[in-house]
């Protein structure tokens, strides 16, 4: 018995004809890059945002996340305080060996001075003697004091002059060292600082502090010309900004507060006063009615 084929003979395969690859010999188009263009998306301006703070650091701006905002102020701030403690510790480093310089030129001074006074003792000793009894009695003698007595003159000449260009020297060394001072301490006041009411150096204002500071703290200009130092001018200024403003509390608090009251109407002599005749006391009544009774007669 022969097999039986549920399926209609299919027909013999053909092989498939090749057909040209089109993606092969085709080469892929690629946009034109041309230098110098952005793409649109990144021309585009990044929106800021609404958390973000500008800050200013060395005359550059910044922007940064508010977030962040007080560690740069932290940092700035220690940045200012540091190197106003390294000026104020150059002032006061300046002042320090001016101090001991002029203490060892005081000390060089006083030892001029001893030898001088002493020139000027043994120089007293030779205006006692008689010169002419002694060149009568000793010729030879008289003649060696003279020559002692024209070199003591001469070197009590010489240390004076000495001692005098070393004092001329001193003060002209310090009148530089005062002026460099000045002038540092001038540098670290121009600039304004709100945070302690210092309005910035000018000789208007430093004229006005130091009215202020004599009438009020008795610091003299002389003393507070002295002042080298920048901080502590600051902290005068702020010590006077202080006590004015207590002041101008005392004056608030020393003055009345008059409370406005309300004007009271002054009714004339013989006015007219509308009562309510039910609430009269009795012999107020009658006397009302009666006025009222004579006005009703005496009409026509």
């Amino acid at each position: 018995m022969s097999d039986v084929s549920y399926t209609a003979d299919e027909p013999e395969s053909q092989p498939a004809e090749e057909t040209p690859d089109v993606a092969a010999e085709t080469p892929a188009e690629t946009p034109d890059v041309v230098e110098g263009t952005v793409d649109e998306t990144d021309s585009q301006e990044q929106p800021v945002d609404d958390d973000d703070v500008e800050l200013e650091v060395d005359g550059d701006k910044y922007r940064v996340p508010k977030k962040l905002e007080s560690a740069f102020l932290r940092n700035r701030d220690y940045t200012e305080k540091t190197q106003a403690i390294a000026e104020e510790r150059k002032v006061i480093q300046a002042e320090r060996e001016a101090t001991m310089q002029r203490a060892r030129d005081q000390e060089t001074f006083m030892e001029d001075i001893s030898t001088v006074r002493a020139l000027e003792a043994n120089l007293k000793e030779y205006g006692q003697i008689d010169w002419n009894t002694l060149a009568r009695n000793d010729p030879q003698r008289a003649l060696e004091l003279q020559i002692q007595h024209q070199q003591l003159r001469e070197a009590h000449s010489n240390k004076i002059a000495e001692l005098d260009n070393k004092v001329r020297t001193h003060v002209a060394t310090q009148e530089q060292q005062e002026a460099a001072e000045t002038a540092k301490t001038i540098e670290v006041l121009t600039k304004p600082d709100p945070k302690i009411g210092w309005p910035g150096y000018s000789p208007a204002h430093m004229t006005k502090l130091a009215e202020v500071a004599e009438k009020e703290l008795g610091v003299t200009k002389a003393d507070l010309k002295r002042i080298r130092s920048p901080q502590a001018i600051k902290i005068l200024n702020l010590s006077l900004l202080g006590l004015q403003s207590l002041k101008t509390a005392q004056t608030a608090r020393a003055k009345p507060v008059v409370k406005a009251q309300p004007a009271q109407q002054v009714r004339g002599i013989g006015a007219a006063v509308n009562r309510d005749p039910n609430k009269l006391p009795i012999d107020e009544w009658v006397k009302q009615e009666r006025i009222r009774m004579a006005k009703k007669i005496q009409q026509p």
